[in-house]
């Protein structure tokens, strides 16, 4: 037997099981000793984080230094280098400059239309811009000769409609029955589609729209039809009548009735404008579609009134053009201009002198007359002329329009002092589309064509 107050191994409590935990750092531990340690420990750890902070700022300004040496570094050279071979520049030089003013323009002459008496063939008896005198005769009107002529072609004329009138009237009785009844299905038609759409029928109302649809084809091709037979009949009809009128006339010599220049390229009728009604004569007339003139030739037949020449005074023209209301103020007020013919030698400039305005149109135009007397000749042929006309001459120092700038709301232009670029105001006293007369600035002075691309005060090594 075991002595008492002993347990044997198996009674023992376990000391795994009693043990306590053990806290592990504790033991022995000094509190404040322990509390500054953990001070130094978090300061340490502050202090690392800030370190590694400021390291990372010093790298970044190092960084952006290094990238603005190289941004400095880029632009002295886009400045010194390449900058400088984009620049053009050129010398101003001493000329003159042409405003000028591209257009429309009515010729008209100061003259006489002569036309034919009769019917007949013309056998010009004068040349084309020759000088004639009063009582010279200038043309003849044969009607014997072609009388034989003239009546076999009335015959032919004749036979030509008496063929097509057998044809026509049967058939103009076959389209009218037609007509009827295509109206008469057009009604039907209608009523139909009326039906319809009351009784809300859908397949009903596709029905009678499509019979509807067809029975205004069918009329209007009818109709058509007849119109296009009533309008041959008429030619024809015209044609054999125009053929008779020519049979009734006889021989006729036609003389000058004044002295001047004849020409045998007329208005066409309706279309002529005489010089003494200019002062209420509108701008559209410069635009109408029958501005040409007819070409009367050997041998051509005429009516009677047609227009066969003109004698004109050649010593001066009229000249009607069409300009904008704002533009036309300025030309009414100058003593004289040029005027270049399109398709002529622009050393050909003629003279011309404004003289009044006439009529304005609703869209801003206005008739501007001027005279010329001289260069006429180059007027002859046209009875609307495509030109150029200078409206200004400026003369003095020329530069090109690229090198107008404006800086700080002063305009002038950039000249190179050496490898200096400066800017200098100037007065333009003209310009067109490529150049400018100024002055500011003296003769063979070299000016900037690309003023973007420079400031004042700026070195262009070159």
């Amino acid at each position: 037997m075991k002595p008492a107050g002993k347990l044997s191994n198996r009674a023992r409590p376990s000391s795994k099981r009693l043990r306590r935990p053990r806290r592990r750092g504790f033991r022995g531990f000094n509190v404040s000793k322990g509390a500054a340690d953990a001070r130094r420990d978090a300061a340490g750890r502050i202090g690392a984080v800030a370190e590694r902070r400021s390291r990372t700022w010093a790298s970044r300004v190092a960084v952006l230094g290094i990238l603005g040496v190289f941004l400095w570094c880029g632009g002295m050279l886009a400045r010194r280098v390449i900058l400088p071979a984009f620049v053009r520049t050129a010398l101003a030089e001493t000329g003159r400059v042409e405003e000028t003013l591209e257009c429309k323009a009515l010729v008209v002459w100061e003259g006489v239309t002569i036309t034919s008496p009769a019917s007949g063939k013309v056998e010009l008896l004068a040349k084309e811009g020759e000088k004639v005198r009063v009582d010279q005769p200038l043309f003849t009107v044969i009607n014997p000769d072609l009388e034989k002529e003239l009546k076999a072609r009335l015959r032919e004329k004749t036979e030509e409609r008496e063929k097509f009138s057998s044809r026509y009237v049967p058939r103009i009785h076959e389209l009218e029955a037609a007509f009827q009844d295509a109206k008469a299905d057009v009604a039907a038609a209608v009523d139909g589609l009326r039906q319809a759409l009351r009784g809300q029928d859908e397949e009903a109302v596709r029905r009678a729209r499509k019979a509807l649809d067809q029975a205004f084809k069918e009329h209007d091709e009818i109709e058509a039809e007849m119109k296009r037979l009533d309008s041959e009949m008429r030619r024809l009809s015209e044609e054999e009548k125009r053929v008779k009128d020519m049979l009734s006339s006889s021989r006729h010599v036609i003389t000058s009735p004044t002295t001047g220049t004849v020409t045998f390229q007329v208005d066409e009728p309706g279309s002529r404008v005489v010089a003494d009604d200019l002062e209420n004569i509108r701008p559209d007339v410069v635009f109408r579609s029958d501005n040409r003139r007819r070409s009367v030739k050997m041998g051509d037949v005429v009516r009677a009134g047609d227009a066969v020449c003109e004698v004109f005074d050649d010593s001066k023209a009229y000249l009607v053009f069409a300009i904008k209301e704002g533009t036309c103020r300025d030309l009414v007020n100058k003593s004289r201009m040029g005027l270049i013919v399109r398709g002529e030698d622009p050393d050909d400039a003629i003279e011309v002198i404004p003289r009044f305005t006439g009529g304005t149109s609703g869209d801003g135009y206005v008739a501007f007359v001027a005279e010329t007397g001289e260069g006429t000749r180059l007027l002859h042929e046209d009875k609307v002329i495509d030109a150029t006309l200078i409206t200004d001459v400026h003369e003095g120092v020329v530069v090109p329009i690229t090198a107008l700038c404006e800086r700080k709301g002063e305009q002038g232009v950039f000249v190179m002092k050496k490898t200096t670029a400066r800017f200098l105001p100037v007065t333009v006293k003209g310009k067109d589309s490529r150049r400018a007369v100024v002055e500011g600035i003296e003769p063979g002075s070299e000016v900037v064509l690309t003023p973007r691309l420079v400031e004042d005060g700026q070195e262009l090594y070159r």
